[in-house]
């Protein structure tokens, strides 16, 4: 199942689904998707996870730091927060149950990257 979130349920659906354990699998760069996950990738990209829980806390390790906070889904996005300062912003592209295509940003920044991220 495939959905692309816009209302509040797609937003319930959204939250629900993404409990558990995230890791970024490929990245965009310079327009082309690059798989992280080989040895060779991962002296270059430290892996990364990101574990969401049903409380609505969540804890991040690898190459965006490691650490905890909170988040909340809403319109299409999933805000993460540390120390009650937004931290990353997820644009959900496409999502299923195992697999999402986000573009993520971080605080401050204008930019965005395209990246690919697998339930484990």
């Amino acid at each position: 199942m495939i959905f692309f979130a816009c209302s509040s349920s797609d937003d319930d659906d959204l939250q629900s689904a993404i409990i558990g354990k995230w890791r970024i699998t490929q990245v965009e760069i310079n327009g082309t998707m690059y798989d992280i996950t080989t040895p060779e990738a991962e002296t270059v990209w430290e892996p990364t996870y990101a574990t969401f829980r049903a409380d609505g806390t969540y804890i991040g390790v690898g190459v965006f730091g490691s650490g905890s906070g909170t988040y909340k889904v809403a319109d299409s996005r999933v805000y993460t927060y540390v120390n009650g300062t937004e931290f990353i912003v997820y644009d959900v592209l496409s999502f299923s149950s195992s697999k999402a295509t986000l573009s993520m940003r971080l605080r401050g920044s204008s930019t965005s990257r395209k990246v690919i991220v697998e339930k484990q």
